[in-house]
């Protein structure tokens, strides 16, 4: 459940520029429901859930606009996926960070 909810609200995140109005507020919905299971896992085992719950919040910020929250939350997702051995995911977190900054236009 918690791998499917964290790779589910990526994808979402992913689609979410381009979606029509209809499903960007059925995208953000999602997001919302899946943020709250990730972060009573988060709470209850951050060893094993808080990167995800920080990447995917990391991706919302961005999506809303709240550039410095974001540059934030990839930062505390890549470290806390380091920390705790979860090295394939720090590389995601380490990607989509950078796919932001590139948006931004800093390399």
């Amino acid at each position: 459940m918690a791998v499917k909810s964290f790779y589910e609200s990526l994808s979402l995140a992913s689609l979410y520029p381009s979606a029509s109005e209809v499903d960007k507020k059925h995208y953000w919905q999602q997001l919302l429901t899946n943020q709250e299971k990730m972060k009573r896992w988060a709470d209850n085992c951050p060893e094993n859930f808080q990167h995800n719950y920080l990447l995917v919040a990391a991706e919302m910020a961005s999506l809303s606009g709240q550039h410095l929250e974001a540059m934030d939350l990839y930062d505390q997702a890549i470290a806390s996926a380091e920390d705790n051995g979860f090295i394939q995911n720090q590389a995601l977190a380490n990607e989509l960070a950078a796919k932001f900054w590139l948006s931004r236009g800093k390399a």
